[in-house]
């Protein structure tokens, strides 16, 4: 594959993720303490710890949404993309296995509509996404220095 496309694929991914993200976490904002009903936190974990997650998760989401669409820390910043997927990954699995499949996911707030099984699949697709960023991106992994202002390697 050319470096260019690469590069392009990349970006791509970046910007799909990190939009994804920021819709997920603003969405969990606006809807509040509802966001976090289909969550199994409170069943695998104790719930002042569950609290904690429910309390930062949004902003997490945001925060790191925000550093993928800027590209700033982009392997950092897809990193823990990938640690909040795999917890996502865990908790839909958990809840399928419990009987909750066709339940609406909360995964975007109040306003997603997507069941357990179809976050699932959006999971996947992002887990994907991150596999193409360690794949296409060639910066450091923490480079402070924003995506659009740097020369692209070609």
């Amino acid at each position: 594959m050319k470096e260019g496309y690469r590069y392009w694929i990349g970006t791509l991914a970046t910007i799909f993720l990190g939009v994804t993200f920021i819709v997920a976490g603003v969405g969990k904002l606006l809807a509040g303490s509802k966001a976090f009903e289909p969550f199994v936190l409170p069943v695998v974990l104790s719930q002042s710890f569950s609290e904690v997650i429910y309390s930062w998760l949004p902003y997490i989401e945001i925060t790191v949404g925000g550093l993928l669409i800027l590209g700033i820390a982009i392997k950092f910043a897809s990193s823990i993309s990938a640690l909040l997927i795999a917890g996502f990954t865990v908790s839909n699995i958990l809840l399928i296995y419990l009987g909750r499949g066709t339940e609406p996911c909360g995964c975007f707030g109040m306003a997603g509509g997507l069941t357990v099984f179809s976050a699932l699949i959006v999971d996947g697709i992002m887990a994907v996404m991150v596999a193409v960023i360690f794949v296409c991106y060639r910066g450091d992994f923490f480079d402070l220095c924003p995506m659009v202002l740097r020369k692209r390697r070609v």
